[in-house]
Parts: C-alpha cells; sequence; structure tokens
C-alpha cells in the first residue's frame, strides 16, 4: 500500500522522538528518553520481535528490553539493528548470516535482548566503544582502548 501524504503516526504521538533510523525493509526510532521503537518486516528479527509468518509489524512498538540499557545511539543494517550504551556496550539482533551483529557466525539473533547466549560476549567486547555505525551487511565500531580485546573477530 503506497502512501501519496504524510500521515501521523499514532503511536509515537507524544514521545518525543528524536531520531528515526531506517534498515532495508524496516524502521527503528528513539525518543528522548532514550526508548527504542520498531515497526516493518521482521523475518530476520530485526525488529526485536517474536518473527511470525506473517513477518509485518505495521504499528511500532516499544523495544522493551533495552528500556534499562541507557541506549545512547541506534542504528541499522539491510536486515540487522543495533544500539549503543552510554558507557560503550553494543546489542545487536537480528540477520548475522555474515557474523554482521559481531557475536560470531550464525543466522538470526531473535532471542531476547541482554538475556542471550551472546550476553557475555558483548559486554566483554565492546565495553569501550565510543560508536558504532553500519551498512547492508556490515557493522562498523570505533574503539578507543590500547588493544582489541583477545578472541575477537569483528
Amino acid at each position: 500500500m503506497d502512501v501519496k501524504t504524510p500521515l501521523i503516526i499514532r503511536e509515537l504521538c507524544g514521545q518525543r522522538i528524536q531520531q528515526f533510523i531506517n534498515g532495508l525493509d524496516f524502521v527503528l526510532a528513539m525518543n528522548e528518553d532514550n526508548h527504542v521503537f520498531s515497526w516493518g518486516y521482521n523475518h530476520r528479527g530485526q525488529c526485536a520481535r517474536h518473527v511470525t509468518a506473517a513477518e509485518l509489524y505495521l504499528k511500532p512498538q516499544l523495544i522493551s528490553q533495552l528500556n534499562d540499557k541507557n541506549i545512547a545511539y541506534i542504528c541499522c543494517g539491510g536486515r540487522h539493528s543495533l544500539a549503543l550504551t552510554t558507557d560503550g556496550k553494543a546489542y545487536g539482533w537480528g540477520d548475522n548470516a555474515l557474523g554482521q551483529i559481531g557475536c560470531g557466525w550464525g543466522y538470526n539473533i531473535v532471542t531476547k535482548l541482554g538475556h542471550n547466549s551472546h550476553e557475555n560476549h558483548y559486554k566483554s567486547l565492546f565495553i569501550e566503544l565510543s560508536a558504532i555505525g553500519s551498512g547492508g551487511f556490515g557493522t562498523f565500531c570505533l574503539y578507543f582502548g590500547n588493544h582489541w580485546p583477545n578472541d575477537s573477530d569483528l
């Protein structure tokens, strides 16, 4: 369905949105309280929602798993998403077929954010990041430590 005139996104009214970020076929938004919302196609888990047969979420929904993470910045690749906290920790979810989430090779990371098997890897690997970015199938980070952490592939 094409939308030919601007429409109000009712679910975001009053949320004081500060940032919109687009992936290939989904959107993330962050408000001034650093809460993150998602909508669009979710067939790789890029919206941090349960993957269903319908795969499409037409309305923004809060990614509540990030509420206590003190998110400072969000970005999207083609079908993966990243969030950076104020203390340098990065969280990623969605398509990981090429290792773009930074936790080794795999397919989709759709388990609950902050409660998956990669939580310790994120904390140790990304503890001092100052910036993150992503493109279609890649992820980039800026690290100000003296050396890259041991056993790290990113």
